[in-house]
């Protein structure tokens, strides 16, 4: 978390942003390990 150091402001807080860079990096990760887990909407519709 020391190499990603977001800002608030009147969108998002600086808590809410970095919850959202860690889920898009776990995600990024379970994407590039297990490629056949459905992980986008797009798999469920």
């Amino acid at each position: 978390s020391e190499d990603f150091t977001p800002l608030s402001d009147f969108r998002a807080s600086k808590e809410y942003r970095l919850l959202s860079a860690q889920n898009l990096l776990r995600k990024y990760f379970i994407e590039l390990q297990t490629p056949a887990v459905p992980t986008r909407v797009t798999d469920y519709v």
